[in-house]
C-alpha cells in the first residue's frame, strides 16, 4: 500500500453555476439596460416639470425593458431549470447566456431608436 494521498475536488454541480450564472448576469443586464446604455444614448424617464410629470419615450424604454427583463429573466430560469433536471449541462448554461446577448442588444436597439430624450428643464 503507497502511502499517496488522493484527493477528491468537489466540483459545484450545475445547477449551482447556472443559479451563480443567472444572477450574475440578471444584475449585470439590469445595471446596463436601466443605466449604461440610456446613459449612452441619452434617454431619460420620469421627468418632472414644475406643473407635473411629463411622458417621454423614455418611459417606454423602462416600461419595456422592465418587462422584459424581469419576465425574460424567470423563463430562463425555469428552463435552466428544466435543463438541469434532463442533465442538459451545456443548455443549462447556455440559456442565461442568450438571454443576457439578446436582452442587451434588444435594449441597445431600443435606445438607438428612441434616441435622445432629456427631460425638459425647469
Amino acid at each position: 500500500m503507497s502511502g499517496a494521498v488522493h484527493v477528491r475536488l468537489h466540483r459545484p454541480g450545475i445547477g449551482m453555476l447556472a443559479a451563480v450564472e443567472i444572477f450574475a448576469l440578471g444584475f449585470l443586464a439590469g445595471v446596463l439596460v436601466l443605466w449604461a446604455i440610456p446613459s449612452a444614448f441619452d434617454v431619460e424617464w420620469s421627468c418632472l416639470s414644475s406643473t407635473a410629470a411629463v411622458g417621454r419615450s423614455g418611459d417606454t424604454y423602462a416600461d419595456g425593458v422592465a418587462l422584459a427583463g424581469t419576465l425574460g429573466w424567470l423563463l430562463v430560469g425555469v428552463a435552466a431549470l428544466f435543463a438541469i433536471i434532463t442533465e442538459q449541462r451545456r443548455l443549462a448554461w447556455l440559456v442565461p447566456l442568450v438571454w443576457f446577448v439578446a436582452f442587451v442588444v434588444g435594449a441597445l436597439i431600443a435606445a438607438a431608436a428612441i434616441g435622445p430624450q432629456l427631460c425638459p428643464a425647469g
